[in-house]
């Protein structure tokens, strides 16, 4: 079993949940063979939230999550540090046996730019306060692992420990950060859940990284990617075709038109034919 994520906090916006799930996909991903619980999004009732947890044997860190731009206008302060020394300190008094030596971290997002001129002065070296990039956590934790000194463990109970509920569990995520508002009905009679974001529809089987898709088979005429449905914070729908051949499509009380290579708004009730296949968009049924 992997790593384990908890959730506190859902994102608001279409944009910040997407980004938190890809963000989840890749830690997953790096600590694959690792005994981790990763916290993200959460706070102590009463104190400061806590941006991101890694807890692993060897390695406990907090960090706070910053773009380069939103750090840039933060560095000039001197508090960004001592509110990570502070989030550490939160989650050390909150688990039993956290050892002393946890990192108190700056997390730039995605990536710590390799021209960057971010510097830490020596009492911060001192007081184990580092700043990295997002892509560099998987590495700082693979390296703390196996630590003979480590008297940190792996998997604790977080969803009892603190306002958090367990996300993934080590295998697959156990929820979607917010409900499918809309379904694609399949040709054969299938529903699956449209989920905010990308879709892709066609007749590869497996997704990349972050992808959702849905895999239509036996039908030569629908290509590998044939086209994307995107569902946006609004309720809005867009169908994006990539195709050879096209999709038609049909909307509610409307004419069929030819898709090909463009884009363009659809709604619930819209029937896309790709190939000889006909899925229709529809209002999703309860709770996903």
């Amino acid at each position: 079993m992997g790593a384990r994520i908890y959730l506190g906090s859902t994102p608001p916006t279409v944009q910040e949940r997407l980004a938190l799930r890809e963000r989840a996909v890749d830690l997953i991903a790096g600590l694959k063979p690792v005994q981790a619980s990763i916290m993200i999004g959460f706070g102590l009732v009463g104190t400061l939230p806590i941006d991101l947890a890694i807890i692993a044997p060897g390695l406990l860190l907090t960090g706070l999550l910053r773009d380069q731009q939103t750090f840039a206008e933060e560095a000039a302060s001197t508090t960004l540090t001592a509110f990570a020394q502070q989030q550490r300190a939160m989650l050390c008094a909150a688990l039993p046996g956290a050892h002393a030596a946890a990192i108190a971290a700056i997390v730039i997002t995605p990536t710590l730019a390799a021209e960057s001129e971010i510097t830490l002065d020596i009492d911060d070296h001192r007081a184990r306060v580092k700043i990295l990039g997002f892509d560099e956590l998987v590495g700082m934790t693979m390296l703390a692992v196996g630590d003979a000194r480590a008297e940190t463990p792996g998997n604790w109970p977080l969803d009892h420990a603190f306002a958090a509920r367990l996300w993934h569990d080590g295998a697959r995520f156990l929820f979607p950060l917010m409900p499918a508002q809309f379904q694609l009905r399949l040709a054969h009679g299938g529903i699956v859940p449209l989920y905010e974001g990308e879709t892709i529809l066609g007749r590869r089987r497996s997704p990349r990284r972050y992808e959702h898709r849905i895999t239509c088979t036996d039908d030569d005429l629908i290509s590998t990617d044939h086209a994307t449905l995107t569902c946006l914070d609004d309720e809005t729908i867009m169908l994006r075709d990539m195709s050879k051949n096209g999709t038609r499509v049909t909307r509610p009380g409307e004419r069929e038109q030819q898709l090909h290579n463009d884009t363009t708004q659809v709604t619930a009730g819209t029937k896309l034919n790709i190939g000889s296949t006909t899925l229709v968009i529809e209002p999703a049924e309860g709770d996903d």
